[in-house]
């Protein structure tokens, strides 16, 4: 996106809040990286710090990307009431709340330890769901006074907002996707180079991305397919933990690569599987299918349906049927011709997320607050 609103004449640069999960990536941004001095994001240096960035850039417009989080506030506080505040929430508005009793019913380990905590956690469920909700209708009841506009990425997600702070921000309210990650492929190069694969792209943790179930559908179906191979592409705190349970279970045909770039993995792979709990967006999806790649995905979050049309370009799950999931796997790697219909559809539906859709939506935005 960056790329393409330079060549669309806008400056556009970085500025960085360095908490914990900041990622200092070693990659040739498009433009310079600047860094907040303090990892306390409401830290007079911070704020006095940002204040002097955006008068000494001459910024018009700052683009809030944290949107669901407590560092919107920084953001969102320019010091001058000329510079307006995009605020984009690439979470579901509710994230994890209408999930939530599998999430802290989850044990994290077989620990005695972990035992004791899960029922500690299920024993304070009613206080958890009512305290996790408070924080959500506090935060965007605070936030949305202070931005000028608020993104989500799909439509469907505005009744999860309306739960929270009712429609009286409407007016607000804008609804941008993510724009699609790569340069649109050639379709019948694609095909010339899929294998007999299956991918899974994610963080390996006990978080939203339910690796676990990944490793239980390749567990019904690997004895039956003995010539596919699941690739699971990701790494995380759990890998070694995931690879023991594999090893232990005896399932053959499943490889973890660790953290690599995706795209080959694309390319090569007939199927995406993608079993989260919960997303946003799910960039891995619009990119695996931009590469063709047959999506087969948890319907656990509203935005899924503005990508796959289940029978039309990929399959959607009763979240969390593993042997739902399992069966419509099974049906994609027996049925060839049924695979590479989803697999064309899936390629071109996917189109519509392209980056320039995607920046004239956010070019017409920033008109309508500069003007």
């Amino acid at each position: 996106m960056t790329l393409e609103l330079l060549q669309r004449g806008y400056k556009v640069l970085y500025l960085i809040y360095p908490c914990t999960i900041t990622i200092r990536h070693k990659y040739d941004y498009p433009v310079p990286l600047t860094y907040l001095p303090n990892s306390d994001s409401s830290s007079q240096e911070n704020i006095d710090f940002y204040h002097r960035y955006l008068q000494e850039n001459k910024v018009d417009i700052v683009i809030n990307q944290s949107g669901a989080f407590s560092d919107s506030f920084l953001w969102a506080n320019t010091g001058d009431a000329k510079i307006k505040v995009i605020s984009v929430v690439h979470q579901n508005p509710l994230i994890s709340y209408k999930w939530l009793f599998r999430e802290i019913c989850h044990l994290r380990n077989s620990t005695f330890k972990e035992k004791c905590k899960r029922i500690a956690r299920i024993l304070l469920y009613p206080k958890i769901k009512y305290r996790f909700l408070k924080e959500r209708k506090d935060h965007y009841n605070g936030l949305l006074p202070q931005t000028n506009a608020l993104i989500l990425l799909s439509k469907r997600f505005l009744p999860e907002l309306h739960l929270l702070v009712g429609n009286q921000w409407d007016d607000k309210v804008h609804f941008i996707a993510n724009p699609n990650s790569f340069d649109t492929p050639d379709f019948t190069e694609i095909q010339a180079k899929k294998r007999n694969e299956i991918v899974f792209v994610g963080l390996l943790d006990h978080g939203e991305k339910q690796p676990m179930h990944t490793i239980k559908i390749w567990e019904k179906l690997y004895k039956k397919f003995p010539d596919w191979k699941f690739i699971i592409v990701g790494g995380g705190k759990k890998q070694e933990y995931y690879e023991n349970i594999v090893r232990e279970r005896g399932i053959k045909n499943i490889e973890f690569h660790g953290f690599q770039n995706p795209k080959s993995y694309y390319e090569h792979a007939q199927i995406f599987c993608m079993p989260s709990l919960y997303e946003g967006w799910g960039m891995v999806l619009s990119e695996a299918m931009q590469h063709g790649a047959v999506p087969v995905v948890y319907s656990s979050f509203a935005s899924v349906f503005d990508m796959v049309s289940p029978g039309v370009n990929g399959e959607l799950v009763t979240p969390f049927s593993i042997r739902e999931f399992a069966e419509k796997l099974s049906n994609l790697i027996t049925d060839d011709k049924y695979r590479n219909k989803l697999s064309r559809y899936a390629y071109e539906n996917i189109q519509k997320f392209n980056v320039k859709h995607v920046a004239d939506k956010w070019e017409k935005l920033f008109n309508s607050l500069i003007i």
